[in-house]
């Protein structure tokens, strides 16, 4: 009996070191931030296929021509969703910043945070095959 009592004891007391520690790490978790009082980076456009790395913060990209658009997509939840006037710098327009090289054939997007998985496109899918849209589904 008293080697269970021992046991029961030490898993105690390791629940709650293990239990202290979890909440010790959400305290002292902090979001990343810049080292610069600038405005943070939004955009970073890089690789092989363009002439020079380019950096966006979202003023940047704000100053970019910007095109008014309205398209349907479909996603896993709750299903089709219709974007009405979504403004923004089109691909093509930051593409041209970073100096997008004829022979380029691949544009990978990567989030910063890596939560997501990365997505690859051909130059072709994304910039000269026609697009339509459905705005009622």
């Amino acid at each position: 009996m008293a080697i269970n009592r021992i046991s029961v004891r030490l898993r105690k007391w390791l629940a709650l070191l293990i239990g202290i520690s979890f909440i010790t790490g959400f305290l002292f978790i902090t979001p990343l931030q810049n080292a610069s009082a600038d405005e943070p980076v939004a955009l970073t456009v890089t690789g092989e296929g363009v002439n020079k790395e380019v950096k966006f913060t979202m003023a940047d990209l704000q100053a970019l021509p910007q095109k008014t658009y309205t398209y349907s997509g479909y996603n896993h939840w709750p299903g089709l969703k219709i974007f009405k006037d979504m403004t923004g710098p089109s691909l093509k327009s930051i593409l041209d910043a970073a100096g997008l090289k004829d022979n380029a054939t691949l544009l990978k997007f990567k989030p910063s945070g890596g939560k997501y998985v990365h997505v690859d496109f051909t130059k072709a899918q994304l910039l000269d095959e026609a697009r339509y849209y459905f705005p009622a589904g």
